[in-house]
């Protein structure tokens, strides 16, 4: 978003051609110095990541405030569509809502009432919540990959030819029984450490997997449990007349969204 601010503010983006000039020597030495102490495999990496910022800021400016634009929107109606979906389940599940708030309170109670990033991270049945959310209402329904060279799928006749488009349904592999038994119930039993291990790890995919995975993930994980954490700490959320049941998705959207938005009653609550 700097990016985006600057080039509307200015008209153009600061970059020298001078790459030299990026770096001060005292940020080469620190590198050297990183690089000695973690030995050869990190300087090199870090010696690659400077090259990469380097190239960067060779790219002219519509290409920069365009990565910068998709930075902000990729994460903006994902993460809030995922907090709602979240508030819905949680509102159709009241024993898992009371189960959810319980461990929000009694972590930020005993961090002296400071909800801190450690905080967050001590609230393990939270983050099972979140993860059967994810699970059954994937952001991106699908995956497109292009594969990079001639793969012959394990124990078939099948040959995926370099160049040809994959597609990875997302949506159905969360909610095919084979890995989640009775996949239209909400349970966040699911992700117990048990549990997942049972699982081939692809068969969950709301961010997808490997080196082309979602680089904002942990962000969003964060932004979604602060918004789950802000409306469970004070209030109760419930069903209301005008709320789905069940969802209805959208066609028209590009991620995963109720047709008729989110209707909830929210109303103080306090735990003691």
């Amino acid at each position: 978003m700097d990016l985006l601010i600057e080039l509307k503010n200015k008209g153009t983006l600061e970059n020298g051609t001078d790459n030299s000039a990026i770096f001060s020597d005292e940020d080469k030495q620190a590198a050297k110095e990183i690089g000695k102490s973690c030995g050869r495999k990190y300087h090199v990496l870090l010696r690659e990541v400077l090259i990469f910022i380097v190239l960067l800021i060779e790219l002219d400016e519509n290409i920069i405030a365009a990565q910068a634009f998709v930075f902000f929107a990729a994460g903006y109606e994902t993460s809030s569509n995922t907090i709602a979906f979240c508030l819905y389940e949680l509102a159709l599940n009241q024993e898992i809502q009371d189960k959810t708030r319980r461990e929000v309170c009694d972590v930020i109670q005993a961090q002296g009432g400071k909800l801190t990033y450690d905080a967050v991270q001590e609230m393990k049945y939270l983050d099972m919540v979140i993860s059967e959310t994810l699970r059954k209402y994937p952001p991106a329904p699908m995956l497109s990959r292009k594969c990079e060279y001639n793969y012959q799928i394990p124990n078939s006749n099948v040959e995926l030819p370099a160049g040809m488009r994959v597609i990875i349904p997302i949506y159905g592999l969360h909610h095919d029984p084979n890995y989640y038994p009775d996949p239209a119930r909400f349970n966040p039993e699911r992700f117990t450490k048990e549990n997942k291990r049972t699982r081939h790890p692809y068969t969950y995919l709301p961010f997808g997997e490997g080196p082309r995975n979602c680089i904002g993930m942990r962000f969003a994980l964060l932004q979604i449990k602060m918004g789950i954490i802000s409306f469970l700490r004070d209030h109760r959320i419930k069903i209301c007349d005008k709320s789905t049941v069940p969802i209805k998705f959208s066609r028209r959207s590009l991620v995963t969204t109720n047709e008729a938005g989110f209707w909830l009653t929210i109303t103080p609550s306090s735990y003691n």
